[in-house]
């Protein structure tokens, strides 16, 4: 079985009432690389861990909250399209640890096959980048973070998840 990794690019956009407002720029796909899933979160490859999973960060867009998410509905029938479930089969994951309510009403679950959740910044990136080697994608997610960041090294971040 394999293992595939979901990444966004996130980057704070604006402040407004003194919140900041998260907008993704990008939905990556990087492929199938062990080697690059192990040095950004041990994934596959405990051994060349640079980083640990970290979560989720504290802000990210609607749209990442949306990949992440399955929306809960009563009965298995109304669930014939992407991003949805039943309640039963909800109430399953949350029960078994694979899967967590993700606000008050329990209408919205974290999807159960994914896993190892974690966000790294540009210069996080360039230290993966340093040990992988020749790899284009990631250059592209370096430059395009770089431009989104300005002044502001924080201001981006690729969020991420696996699959298998």
């Amino acid at each position: 079985m394999g293992c595939d990794i979901h990444a966004y690019i996130d980057y704070d956009e604006y402040v407004y009432d003194n919140k900041k407002h998260v907008s993704c720029i990008a939905e990556l796909h990087l492929g199938r690389d062990y080697e690059l899933f192990g040095l950004m979160a041990g994934v596959r490859c405990p051994d060349l861990a640079l980083f640990s999973p970290r979560g989720l960060p504290e802000n990210f867009s609607w749209h990442t909250k949306y990949e992440n998410e399955l929306m809960v509905l009563e009965k298995e029938s109304d669930c014939d399209e992407d991003h949805t479930c039943s309640r039963e089969a909800a109430e399953r994951w949350v029960k078994s640890g694979v899967s967590k309510w993700t606000n008050d009403k329990h209408n919205y679950v974290t999807h159960p096959d994914w896993h190892s959740h974690s966000y790294l910044y540009v210069n996080e990136l360039k230290q993966v980048l340093k040990k992988c080697g020749n790899h284009p994608e990631l250059k592209a997610i370096i430059a395009m973070m770089k431009a989104l960041n300005g002044d502001d090294p924080l201001r981006s971040r690729l969020v991420f998840w696996f699959d298998n």
